[in-house]
């Protein structure tokens, strides 16, 4: 649960400088919200997943939230 709340205080924190310049593109906040997960389970994780593990467990939410949307 540690790394979701830093996850997410990074990624405010970042986001929030590139808001108050008007440089952030919603095609990537994805990728921004990636980056600030894997800073976090670095920085709090003994045993941190592998990118693949991440990416696998994204395109099951991603194909979840089609279907969701779609019906």
């Amino acid at each position: 649960m540690g790394s979701l709340i830093l996850a997410v205080e990074i990624f405010d924190k970042y986001t929030d400088c590139l808001f108050k310049l008007n440089q952030i593109l919603d095609k990537d906040l994805m990728m921004i919200g990636l980056a600030s997960f894997m800073m976090a389970i670095k920085y709090e994780e003994i045993y941190p997943p592998s990118l693949q593990e991440i990416q696998y467990k994204m395109n099951i939410i991603r194909m979840n939230f089609k279907d969701y949307v779609e019906t």
